[in-house]
């Protein structure tokens, strides 16, 4: 349960409509390593899917939106590398430190894996542990909303590292489901490109009713398939971990 209202949490619906680019998010895509052609081809879709609903759906630019997955060659911003994930994370707290408030957005993509006393996001060269990784959002400045989206297994360690004030963070699994390959994704971004996911019909998307789609989608997949439910997912809305 969220102690307090989190409306600055939220994607605007402009269908028709318009809003001050400092209103609207600014979005980070971080996808790690496919392991194969299979799976990159499954990322591929889900993020053309996703950066053309935030485009076209909820009027984000161009310039709000990066995504590491591949070469520039490829139309992405870079490979996602330890090195260069952590370089736009120092680009997110750059601008925030120079004043920026726009709500920051991040959503992780692709596989990782528990190791003794934490779990790894998987990525080209070098993983990233989850710990690492969630310390540095935690330490992000709280002036700007931040909404954390972690889809992948074994990311429940990110909730407790990356929570903090003015922080929503999301994770797909929970500290008992086993490893397995997530539903996640795809259940996250059709629920955001779903009218029905604006409960309240009051053309915003917030972030519990995102969630909350998302994870009614997630089980409808189990269910559908007669598969015995493996994923739980966590929110943190109030920054408590």
């Amino acid at each position: 349960m969220f102690k307090k209202p989190i409306h600055s949490l939220l994607l605007s619906l402009l269908v028709g409509g318009s809003a001050a680019l400092a209103d609207l998010p600014r979005v980070w895509v971080f996808a790690g390593n496919p392991g194969d052609d299979e799976h990159h081809r499954v990322y591929e879709d889900i993020i053309g899917k996703l950066t053309k609903g935030l485009h076209e759906r909820y009027g984000i630019p161009d310039g709000n939106l990066t995504v590491l997955y591949g070469p520039r060659s490829a139309g992405y911003a870079d490979v996602c590398s330890r090195e260069a994930l952590l370089a736009e994370i120092t680009r997110i707290r750059a601008a925030m430190e120079a004043g920026d408030r726009s709500p920051v957005w991040i959503v992780m993509l692709g596989h990782a894996n528990r190791v003794r006393g934490g779990s790894m996001f998987n990525l080209p060269g070098p993983d990233i542990s989850m710990r690492e990784l969630g310390r540095e959002i935690a330490s992000l400045p709280a002036g700007a909303p931040l909404v954390l989206w972690c889809t992948t297994t074994a990311g429940e360690s990110l909730i407790r590292d990356a929570a903090g004030p003015n922080h929503a963070v999301i994770a797909a699994t929970s500290p008992g489901n086993p490893e397995n390959e997530t539903e996640f994704p795809n259940a996250f971004v059709a629920a955001l490109l779903d009218d029905a996911t604006d409960t309240d019909s009051d053309g915003t998307v917030t972030v519990p009713e995102l969630f909350s789609a998302t994870r009614a989608r997630v089980l409808e997949i189990y269910q559908s398939g007669g598969f015995v439910v493996k994923e739980q997912a966590l929110l943190d809305g109030d920054g408590d971990g």
